[in-house]
C-alpha cells in the first residue's frame, strides 16, 4: 500500500478510484495525475478517462479536454470519444465534437457483429448528440 511505498502506482491508482467513486473529485485528482504521469497506459489507458471525470468534477473542463484529446487520438473506445465530444462541446468547440460524434457512428460499422450489443448504445447517444449541435 501507499503506507510502505508512496510511490507505489496501482496502489494510488485504486486511491483516485475510490475518491472519484465517492464524488472527492478534489481529491482524486492529485492521485491520478501522478498516476496519468507516470503511467499514463496503466489499465489500458483508462487512467486518462479517470483522470478527465476528476477534473471535469473540479470544473476543469479545459483540462479534462487535454487528457480526453490525448486518450482518443489513441484510442477508437466509443465511450472515450463520446465524453470528448461533450467536453468539447462544453468548451465551444462545436466542429470537433461532432467530428468525435461522427467517428463514432463510422467506426460501428466496422465492429464485428458479436459486438455490437456494446457499441450500438454509444452510437445511439452519438446520433442524438449530434443532432443536438446541428440544432
Amino acid at each position: 500500500g501507499l503506507e510502505h511505498d508512496p510511490a507505489h502506482v496501482e496502489a494510488r491508482y485504486e486511491l483516485g478510484l475510490a475518491l472519484l467513486e465517492g464524488g472527492h473529485h478534489e481529491e482524486a485528482r492529485p492521485e491520478l495525475e501522478k498516476v496519468a504521469a507516470t503511467e499514463a497506459t496503466l489499465d489500458s489507458d483508462r487512467v486518462l478517462l479517470f483522470l478527465a471525470r476528476a477534473q471535469q468534477g473540479c470544473g476543469d473542463d479545459e483540462a479534462a479536454g487535454v487528457s480526453l484529446e490525448t486518450l482518443a487520438a489513441r484510442s477508437g473506445s466509443p465511450e472515450v470519444l463520446f465524453e470528448c465530444a461533450v467536453v468539447q462541446a462544453r468548451l465551444g468547440d462545436r466542429a470537433g465534437a461532432a467530428e468525435k460524434l461522427q467517428r463514432i457512428i463510422t467506426e460501428a460499422e466496422e465492429v464485428p457483429d458479436y459486438l455490437q450489443p456494446n457499441v450500438q448504445p454509444w452510437v445511439r447517444k452519438a446520433k442524438q448528440a449530434r443532432g443536438k449541435l446541428r440544432g
